[in-house]
């Protein structure tokens, strides 16, 4: 059964990649420091626009807050679809105080939480076809233990896609069947169904890929 717990990872890995389509960059956003920091803040501020940061720019600081703003204009055509916004602009370290953490304000409003482990945020329906304001308050975060020392992070990823559900279903149905399957004594008989069910699924599914003008075949 290795191969196929083999072969099975290699294509959940592949298929995640295909569960954005569209792809919208946004590369680019205001920047001003929050020299505050206070908590509770209820509403962003007014940005100066002065400071910029841009994909693959580094921040770096110890328990430093720093606020992103930025417009875009949701593609009209994606009415009746699941927009999702895509956030990376760091890495959330081990520990409860040693993190990257962040709060998206939409339209001027806390809407939800991104960090490492949350970075898809589902941007309401009705909001398509309109230009809308995302706002960021970054959190630098703590050393996690020992004495003070800085944090570095990087701007990695931001942009909106459409997710495709067909593509989301089977990756997270064919992740949990896989991680299932590994945990399970190889004499229990829920082991084998588990990885051929989901061999079988993986076969029968056909993508296509964006910008290759071919069908990609999982099987």
């Amino acid at each position: 059964m290795f191969w196929i717990v083999e072969k099975l990872q290699k294509r959940i890995e592949e298929l995640a990649s295909y569960r954005y389509r569209h792809a919208l960059a946004l590369d680019e956003w205001e920047m001003q420091e929050d020299e505050a920091g206070a908590n509770g803040v209820h509403r962003p501020p007014a940005m100066a626009g002065e400071l910029r940061m841009r994909k693959g720019d580094r921040w770096v600081g110890y328990d430093r807050y720093v606020w992103l703003r930025r417009t875009v204009r949701v593609p009209e055509d994606w009415k009746d679809r699941e927009v999702v916004g895509l956030f990376d602009f760091g890495l959330t370290g081990p520990g409860n105080n040693s993190a990257f953490e962040s709060l998206l304000y939409l339209n001027g409003r806390p809407f939800q939480g991104v960090d490492t482990n949350h970075q898809e945020v589902f941007i309401p329906a009705e909001l398509a076809g309109s230009e809308i304001e995302l706002v960021f308050r970054l959190w630098s975060g703590l050393e996690g233990g020992g004495g003070p020392r800085d944090q570095e992070h990087q701007f990695k990823r931001a942009e909106l896609a459409v997710l495709d559900a067909a593509a989301d279903d089977l990756y997270f149905t064919g992740r949990a069947a896989l991680e299932t399957a590994k945990i399970l004594e190889e004499s229990n008989p829920s082991k084998h169904d588990l990885l051929t069910a989901a061999d079988r699924a993986f076969f029968a599914r056909r993508l296509v890929a964006p910008g290759l003008g071919r069908l990609l075949c999982l099987g």
